[in-house]
């Protein structure tokens, strides 16, 4: 047998490259990562409530549209700003309002409304929509009914120190008439 060369074999230059440039590598990719994962939370944290509301919404929209009846009336109280709270019973048949009767003292007015101005379900869900999105709306709180999904109560509030401002919707006593 013949004996082979001795080869030396020299270290390879890519692990041993100086210390601090893996160092410096590995600081770099754990700064990225760390912002990565920060810019995520606090999008997620400005976005959620919006996300959850809006999901909300629509399931309560669903649930009302899987039942709404044909003929059906309601109490609605609204306030915007600093009013007196002056509830009104409507009466909704096929989608359309066919009456309004006011509940409220002498202060809420007894006149006549007049009946294209007056909400019915569907006009109350899109405010309840559009109120989460308005400019002047700091916070809101939307409440829908767990049986039939309506919005329930509807409470947008202005930054805290805006004088005369803000609105709310209190919907109640729901009666179906015809199915």
């Amino acid at each position: 047998m013949v004996p082979l060369p001795r080869v030396r074999l020299e270290p390879s230059t890519a692990c041993c490259r100086p210390t601090h440039v893996n160092r410096s590598r590995r600081t770099t990719t754990a700064l990225v990562a760390t912002t990565a994962v920060g810019v995520a939370t606090a999008v997620l944290w400005v976005a959620w409530p919006d996300w959850s509301a809006g999901r909300a919404h629509d399931e309560a929209l669903a649930l009302w549209e899987s039942k709404e009846p044909r003929s059906y009336s309601f109490h609605v109280s609204s306030c915007s700003g600093m009013c007196w709270s002056c509830p009104v019973r409507i009466a909704v048949t096929d989608g359309v309002v066919t009456g309004v009767n006011h509940l409220g003292d002498e202060q809420c007015g007894q006149g006549s409304a007049d009946l294209e101005k007056v909400p019915t379900m569907e006009d109350i869900f899109a405010r309840a929509e559009r109120g989460r999105s308005e400019d002047w709306v700091d916070s809101y709180e939307i409440e829908y009914d767990p049986v039939w999904g309506f919005p329930a109560s509807i409470e947008l509030k202005c930054p805290y120190g805006t004088p005369d401002c803000g609105s709310g919707i209190e919907v109640y006593s729901l009666r179906v008439q015809s199915p």
